[in-house]
């Protein structure tokens, strides 16, 4: 267990930020915390790195999605800009190296990010007006592109893109439900319910093709077969998680889940039983 003091990023223990996000690149893993620091962290021990950097000019920055771009990791974030009395809603691509800011079209909160890492496109999805764009990640400043809107969802909230089925999964921040949409014919589904639920963030599991999905409201995390016929069952129910919002999969195919009421990260085994590494913020 490492403490958040170690690492310097932050003074007294009443200021420290919450855990928001984590996702991986090929090069490791990165959280990102409320306050819009983005800290690497070793996803063979889970022991803390160093900061990357303080995302600008950022909202509540609640989803972070890493790429790689020609072999150089780069995050998406969905960040509002402000400037004098309005405010714009843009999605930041930022690396070591360079840092793109791509304006999208309608006002207001992106929460869900999910990236075609093979095409390099990025499906941004809009809280609060239900529309969902694609922005191409190789043409800076290119116009995002309308893909579709998801009716009857209250507020739209975390997203995994899934690449063999091409949908993209976004949660209902509001309501217990889940749904899918084929980014190529715009066709909407629901994919999940679960009574009770608050999902905080989704991730698509590469060992059997599954939909994970990080549940506050049970203190748990649910999978989805995406692969085969099947109903939401419980991958994890680990008696550490307090507030889960965060959940990722690793190059090996590993499930991490970030939760902020404990203020940790935990690796956990392949069939959520336990957690095998825990590093605390």
């Amino acid at each position: 267990m490492i403490a958040l003091a170690a690492a310097g990023l932050h003074g007294e223990a009443s200021a420290r930020p919450r855990l928001a996000a984590l996702t991986f690149s090929a090069a490791g893993g990165i959280v990102l915390l409320t306050n819009g620091q983005v800290v690497s962290f070793d996803a063979a021990t889970g022991a803390i790195g160093r900061r990357l950097f303080q995302v600008p000019l950022t909202h509540q920055a609640l989803e972070a999605v890493a790429w790689e771009h020609r072999g150089a990791p780069l995050l998406c974030l969905p960040v509002y800009r402000r400037g004098g009395n309005t405010r714009e809603s843009w999605l930041l691509q930022r690396s070591a190296e360079k840092e793109i800011w791509t304006w999208l079209p309608s006002r207001g909160l992106y929460v869900g990010v999910g990236v075609d890492a093979a095409r390099g496109v990025a499906y941004v999805a809009n809280a609060t007006t239900y529309e969902v764009f694609a922005v191409d990640l190789d043409r800076p400043g290119a116009e995002p592109r309308y893909v579709a809107s998801i009716r009857g969802a209250s507020q739209l909230g975390a997203a995994a893109f899934d690449p063999v089925g091409r949908e993209l999964f976004v949660a209902d921040a509001d309501l217990p439900h889940v749904y899918g949409l084929s980014v190529d014919t715009g066709v909407v589904r629901e994919a999940a319910s679960l009574d009770g639920a608050e999902l905080r963030a989704l991730a698509v599991g590469v060992t059997g093709r599954q939909l994970l999905m990080a549940d506050a409201g049970h203190e748990a995390v649910w999978a989805l077969p995406l692969a085969a016929e099947g109903g939401v069952t419980r991958f994890s129910g680990i008696t550490q998680l307090k507030d889960p919002t965060g959940i990722a999969v690793d190059s090996g195919g590993r499930v991490w889940v970030a939760d902020a009421g404990t203020s940790s990260v935990f690796r956990l085994r392949a069939d959520g039983t336990a957690a095998d590494i825990t590093t605390r913020w």
